[in-house]
C-alpha cells in the first residue's frame, strides 16, 4: 500500500473535504459529483480600537519678573518719571481755567513748560490760556467802544474797534463798529471844519463843498446830539453866508480905495457896502504915500466895526 498523502486546503472559514491520493495505479476516473453548493460566509469586521488618551499637558509655567511690578506702567518705551512740580502746575492751570482766571492758568502752564516741554497736556492748557484770554480782550475793547460811541468820541470808538480787528479780523462787532465810527468821526471832523472858518463860507466853492458835507452827515443814522448840533449850526451858517452884511468904509477923499475881489471904490469919506460874510483885503493908494491895507472880516448876521483907510506916510 502506497503513502498516502493528505493535503488540506484552507480557505477562509469554506467546508471543503480532504482530498487522499496513493501511489498505485491511478485510479479509475470517478463519477464526476454533483456540485455541493455553499454559501461563504460574511468575514467578521473587527471595530476599530479606542485610541488612547493623551496625557492632559500642564500649562507652560510664566518666568517671574525679576523686579518690581507697577501696575499702572505703560508697556514698550519707559514712561517719564514723575515730577511733582510739573504734575502741580498743570493741575493748578486746569483749576483756573474752571474758575476763569486764564492769565493765572496760562503762568501755570509756563511754569510746567519748562519742567517737561512738549507734552500734549501744557500745550492744549495754554493754547485755551490764549483763547480765553483773547476773548477778555475783546470784549473790553467793546465795552471801551461803546462808552466812547455813547459820548460821541466817535474816534476813541474807531480806537477800540481797530485794536479788537488786530486781535481777530473778522469779529462781527468791531468790523460793523469800525464802520459806523468811521463815517461819524469823518462827518464831525468836516462839520468842524468848516464851523471853525465861518468866513470861507462867503466863498461859492467853498459854500458847496459845506452843502455836500451836511449832505451826508445828514444820511447818517443816529447821529446822536453832538453831530445833530453840528449839522445845524452849519445850516445857519450857510444861511447867513449868503445874506449881505453892511459895512461902513471912511476915508480922507485924498485915497483911492478898493476892496480886493468886489471892486475899486474911489475916493470918498464915507461908503457903505454890502457884502456877504468872509474876508475881505481892502488896499488904499495915494502917490507919494505909502499904500495902506487893510483885512475887514465880515461875520454872519452882525455888521463889524467901520473901518477907515487913508494914505498917510510919507515916501
Amino acid at each position: 500500500m502506497g503513502v498516502a498523502a493528505v493535503v488540506f486546503l484552507v480557505l477562509p472559514r469554506w467546508n471543503v473535504a480532504p482530498v487522499v491520493t496513493t501511489s498505485a495505479a491511478p485510479p479509475a476516473p470517478a463519477a464526476t459529483p454533483a456540485p455541493v453548493t455553499t454559501q461563504p460566509t460574511t468575514p467578521e469586521v473587527a471595530a476599530d480600537p479606542p485610541e488612547p488618551e493623551r496625557p492632559v499637558e500642564p500649562p507652560a509655567r510664566v518666568a517671574e519678573p525679576s523686579g518690581p511690578v507697577e501696575g499702572t506702567r505703560p508697556s514698550g518705551p519707559a514712561a517719564d518719571p514723575p515730577l511733582p512740580g510739573f504734575d502741580a502746575a498743570v493741575s493748578e492751570g486746569l483749576a483756573a481755567l474752571d474758575r476763569g482766571a486764564p492769565a493765572e492758568a496760562r503762568a501755570a502752564f509756563q511754569r510746567a513748560e519748562s519742567l517737561r516741554a512738549g507734552t500734549e497736556v501744557v500745550k492744549d492748557g495754554l493754547a485755551r490760556s490764549e483763547t480765553a484770554l483773547r476773548g477778555e480782550a475783546l470784549e473790553a475793547h467793546r465795552r471801551r467802544a461803546q462808552a466812547a460811541e455813547a459820548a460821541e468820541d466817535w474816534k476813541g470808538a474807531l480806537k477800540e474797534y481797530d485794536a479788537a480787528l488786530r486781535l481777530e479780523p473778522a469779529v462781527r462787532f468791531a468790523v460793523e463798529g469800525a464802520q459806523r465810527a468811521g463815517q461819524r468821526a469823518e462827518a464831525s471832523d468836516r462839520l468842524d471844519f468848516y464851523l471853525r472858518r465861518p468866513d470861507r463860507l462867503a466863498t461859492d466853492e467853498v459854500a458847496r463843498e459845506a452843502e455836500i458835507a451836511l449832505d451826508r452827515a445828514s444820511e447818517l443814522d443816529s447821529p446822536g446830539p453832538k453831530l445833530l448840533r453840528q449839522i445845524r449850526q452849519l445850516r445857519e451858517q450857510l444861511a447867513a453866508a449868503g445874506s449881505a452884511v453892511t459895512v461902513r468904509l471912511l476915508s480922507d477923499e485924498r485915497t483911492d480905495v478898493s476892496v480886493l475881489r468886489v471892486g475899486t471904490l474911489g475916493r470918498f469919506r464915507e461908503k457903505s457896502l454890502a457884502l456877504r460874510p468872509g474876508s475881505y483885503v481892502v488896499v488904499g493908494t495915494r502917490r507919494g504915500y505909502r499904500d495902506a491895507r487893510h483885512t475887514l472880516v465880515v461875520a454872519p448876521g452882525r455888521s463889524p466895526e467901520p473901518l477907515t483907510v487913508r494914505c498917510d506916510e510919507v515916501l
